[in-house]
């Protein structure tokens, strides 16, 4: 194979949650009944050119509280497993929140987007490892958090970092109420938006770049 795709990797996923993985990687569950937050990275790190990958919810979260489902983006050293939402996402490079609608870019708020913490949402994440600068997108709309954003034009970036840095994506959640289950799009062939210039998180992507 010439063009591995990311999935999540499941030799990071949260074993005291009982976090599962299903359809390839692909699909994650929070199981429900336990107490706590947890996260799980792509297995599939890029650094250069444009990147873009999506996270559709299949099954929405009971629980009310800023830290509900949250898609994020993390380096290697991120503890994606104990970051949660809400103020914790501070511990990732970026950050977008379901139930509260936050957007953090690795330090504090930039703002707030739009909720999404309902059945069938996709949410988008934009990384411009060329220049250092990032986006979220809901239902193929980038957030209005800070200005008006332009993933093209790299205007109103919703976080940046030092260029070439070798970042991920992924998702996490409580394990209260009912469950949430959120699954990766990692391909264009399965993506509700085709972003311009920007390809998925896989190997040749990464090394055409």
């Amino acid at each position: 194979p010439t063009d591995n795709h990311g999935v999540f990797n499941v030799l990071e996923k949260d074993l005291r949650y009982s976090t599962t993985l299903s359809n390839g990687n692909k699909k994650i569950s929070f199981t429900s009944g336990s107490t706590g937050w947890s996260g799980t990275k792509l297995g599939l790190y890029r650094s250069h050119g444009k990147a873009y990958a999506e996270f559709k919810v299949n099954q929405a979260f009971s629980f009310v509280s800023g830290d509900g489902i949250t898609v994020f983006v993390a380096n290697d050293s991120n503890d994606s497993v104990s970051a949660g939402g809400g103020t914790g996402s501070a511990k990732l490079e970026a950050a977008y929140n379901a139930v509260d609608g936050s957007i953090y870019d690795g330090t504090s708020s930039q703002g707030t987007g739009t909720t999404w913490n309902t059945v069938n949402a996709v949410i988008g994440v934009y990384i411009d490892f060329d220049n250092g600068k990032g986006w979220f997108s809901k239902d193929g709309t980038v957030q209005t958090v800070n200005g008006t954003p332009n993933v093209e034009t790299g205007a109103n970036p919703h976080f940046t970092f030092t260029a070439n840095t070798a970042l991920t994506v992924g998702a996490g959640g409580v394990h209260y109420g009912t469950n949430g289950i959120v699954t990766l799009q990692n391909y264009a062939g399965e993506w509700a938006t085709t972003p311009t210039s920007y390809t998925a998180f896989s190997t040749k992507a990464e090394g055409e770049a």
